[in-house]
């Protein structure tokens, strides 16, 4: 169906998009990530309170990879060949620059630094629900329907949602109605 691939299209461009508005930020900071996971690593073994680096980006991790991830990789690459490989993680890569810019540009915006932590945890709270929900209910669009009807449904959910957060939502708090 067109409308499947002008959608992919869309999110590459905008993934392209970020990538070089940020500098490439997802390949650029990738040694101070790893440099803050150590640290984490070393800090949560003193006891102190809350959660690591290296805590979050193991549940953030949990959360993102799951049942429907790990069965669409092996299908991949069933069908598509080991090649398939390559263009899953270029795909990420470039996706990976949506993912970053997306909650932070909301966040520094509308919370003062000490809560911003929280805020973004928050924020990040919602995809293991998220996960969780869609798994079951794109399986069995994809089952029944075919994986195109699947695909164009949560696509067209997706632009709604996109609208509707639009009109409610400011970059500045104090232009918010």
């Amino acid at each position: 169906m067109l409308w499947t691939y002008v959608i992919i299209a869309l999110l590459v461009i905008a993934g392209f998009y970020f990538t070089i508005k940020t500098k490439f930020v997802q390949l650029r900071l990738i040694g101070e990530m790893v440099r803050l996971l150590g640290d984490g690593m070393v800090d949560s073994s003193k006891g102190d309170k809350g959660v690591s680096a290296f805590g979050a980006f193991a549940l953030r991790t949990a959360s993102r990879v799951g049942t429907g991830n790990l069965a669409g990789v092996s299908l991949a690459i069933s069908i598509g060949g080991p090649e398939a490989v390559f263009w899953m993680w270029l795909i990420a890569i470039i996706g990976s620059a949506s993912a970053f810019v997306e909650p932070n540009k909301a966040v520094n915006n509308w919370f003062p630094i000490r809560e911003r932590a929280r805020a973004v945890g928050m924020n990040q709270a919602g995809g293991p629900l998220g996960g969780a929900i869609a798994g079951p209910v794109v399986d069995f669009m994809a089952i029944y329907w075919g994986w195109e009807y699947a695909f164009i449904v949560l696509a067209v959910i997706g632009l709604l949602w996109t609208i509707a957060w639009n009109r409610m939502f400011t970059d500045d708090p104090s232009s918010h109605p």
